[in-house]
């Protein structure tokens, strides 16, 4: 096999997951798309998901790409239990 093939970071969730059915497409996109907004994926990152039907023609595909870091929520401090809604100190 070609070098490049070798160096595909591969990964088949099936192996763990077992057959999940109808929900695969969907559930391969959802776990590429969260490894892709982990800290670790670079910006230009690229997420192929390939599905196919076993018998007959379907078959699907998408390709995600991270164009920019994910945005951080800026931390605020949870309201004041003890006062009403709208009440200033």
């Amino acid at each position: 096999m070609d070098a490049a093939f070798w160096a595909l970071d591969l990964r088949h969730p099936a192996d763990g997951w077992g057959d999940i059915g109808a929900a695969t497409g969907l559930l391969l996109t959802a776990l590429a798309s969260a490894e892709l907004c982990h800290p670790w994926a670079s910006p230009g990152e690229t997420a192929l998901v390939a599905c196919a039907a076993q018998f007959g023609p379907e078959r699907a595909g998408v390709l995600l790409h991270r164009t920019q870091p994910p945005q951080t929520r800026q931390k605020t401090s949870p309201p004041d239990a003890t006062r009403r809604p709208g009440e200033t100190a």
